[in-house]
């Protein structure tokens, strides 16, 4: 019985699945999203009224796409309107340790960045990010 429950155990961290959060709410380890997207010279009104634009897109995507696709989706819009993400924001941990903020941890690891005429662009190749790159 030991065996199969250590057994357990590490399979779980080989599958990219942690323990670390396991007894903690959802709200306690995923921040909201007014707090991981960052603008400069922005005010409120403005930072509310893009999280709206992107979470309708988002909120299209999920009902069509399911929810992987329509989390791209979002921080794909969040970006080309000129924010960047935020890992660690105040009080939470490392966002990049969930799956849904691939596309905002890669901004800020410097993978993506967001080219002169909009276009959110793959660093290494040159070439625009697309949805089906972080499916």
């Amino acid at each position: 019985m030991k065996k199969i429950f250590l057994l357990a155990i590490v399979q779980f961290m080989f599958m990219g699945c942690s323990l670390k959060y396991i007894d903690a709410p959802i709200s306690a380890i995923v921040a909201p999203n007014n707090l991981i997207w960052e603008k400069n010279y922005i005010d409120n009104q403005e930072k509310n009224r893009d999280l709206l634009e992107c979470a309708q897109l988002y909120s299209r995507a999920y009902n069509q796409f399911g929810s992987n696709y329509s989390y791209i989706i979002y921080d794909i819009c969040m970006i080309k309107k000129g924010y960047d993400f935020v890992t660690k924001p105040n009080g939470f941990p490392n966002q990049c340790e969930f799956k849904h903020n691939a596309v905002g941890c890669a901004l800020s690891k410097g993978e993506i960045y967001l080219d002169n005429e909009g276009r959110v662009i793959w660093r290494k190749t040159g070439k625009e990010v697309k949805v089906d790159d972080f499916r």
